[in-house]
């Protein structure tokens, strides 16, 4: 009776849960989940100058916080000496078996290397700098007390949001979980069965799913920040040298309507100077004419580069359009 009583308050909480989570409207996983991955997959953001730029800050975001790191990682490193020195069972292993005590002077000798001014965290350093971290704090579950697994876990898993390739930490993570299972499993009673095994098994995924959502979505807000810049700085990239070229045009239109300006009396429909004058020449620079070559017209368009021909012509024939309208 009381089996049955629970069962249905169970699943009374459980209707509860769905109606209010139905009636609040909240979106579909899969379409969260497809958006998310069409973004990360973005050419934009997978472009090499996108990922240098998120190296380098994190790297300079992983040398402000690897002092601080360094120095909580002290105290807990005293912590665990206290225990040692104070501890008086027999069952224990001596300090130089015990992986617990390795794991924490690696991880002092690591955060005191990457933390030194001097230290170059390239990408192949911040990898390394992980996969130890990882593969350190996986071993040595097997000699921490329990009381102390939360604080082991939570440090590692910082130490990793705060690396330089929060991507490259997920999988590291995900490659360990079966050596994770097999060792907390090996601490596990003589007697312990399936049901120990799938709860084993159910924590390791679950924790390693929430610790790489915060992982992921740390990395996909870096990457569109970054991204944004990086598209901001393109656009005004090309506004300064459309501007530049604008300024170009209009130098050289400058120049030509001052030639044309001296000598517009005597410029053909055909853009002929016809009979040019000393000045004309002089402009252009030319030789002055000779009496012979008076009656000549004088092609005026070789005068301006093949390229910037059709747009001498198109602005010239907006001038006089604009000249027509305002009269």
């Amino acid at each position: 009776m009381e089996q049955s009583h629970s069962a249905a308050f169970l699943l009374s909480l459980a209707v509860l849960y769905i109606s209010i989570s139905l009636t609040l409207g909240r979106p579909p996983v899969r379409r969260v989940l497809k958006v998310a991955w069409q973004a990360f997959f973005n050419e934009s953001f997978r472009s090499e100058e996108l990922f240098q730029r998120l190296h380098d800050q994190w790297v300079d975001l992983w040398k402000g916080w690897a002092a601080i790191f360094a120095t909580l990682t002290e105290c807990y490193a005293v912590l665990v000496l206290c225990l040692r020195l104070g501890g008086t069972e027999e069952s224990e292993k001596p300090p130089w078996q015990d992986l617990h005590i390795w794991f924490v002077l690696i991880s002092l000798l690591a955060l005191s290397c990457s933390c030194r001014p001097t230290a170059r965290m390239d990408a192949m350093e911040s990898r390394k700098f992980t996969i130890i971290v990882n593969v350190a704090s996986v071993l040595t579950r097997a000699d921490t007390p329990k009381q102390l697994l939360p604080t082991n876990t939570v440090a590692s898993m910082m130490m990793s949001f705060i690396a330089a390739e929060p991507v490259f930490s997920v999988w590291v993570r995900v490659a360990l979980i079966p050596v994770s299972v097999a060792i907390d499993w090996s601490q596990e009673a003589a007697g312990a069965g399936s049901k120990e095994l799938a709860l084993i098994v159910a924590n390791e995924l679950i924790s390693s799913l929430f610790i790489s959502c915060m992982l992921l979505q740390a990395d996909f807000l870096m990457r569109k920040r970054e991204a944004a810049a990086i598209d901001l700085e393109a656009q005004m990239k090309k506004s300064s040298d459309d501007a530049k070229e604008i300024q170009q045009i209009l130098a050289a239109a400058r120049r030509l309507l001052s030639v044309t300006c001296d000598c517009c009396e005597q410029l053909s429909h055909n853009w002929d100077l016809l009979n040019p004058t000393k000045r004309a020449m002089e402009l252009l620079q030319l030789p002055p004419t000779q009496p012979e070559q008076a009656e000549t017209a004088l092609p005026f368009l070789k005068f301006i580069c093949d390229e910037d021909q059709e747009r001498f012509v198109e602005f010239t024939s907006l001038a006089l359009e604009e000249r027509k309208a305002h009269c």
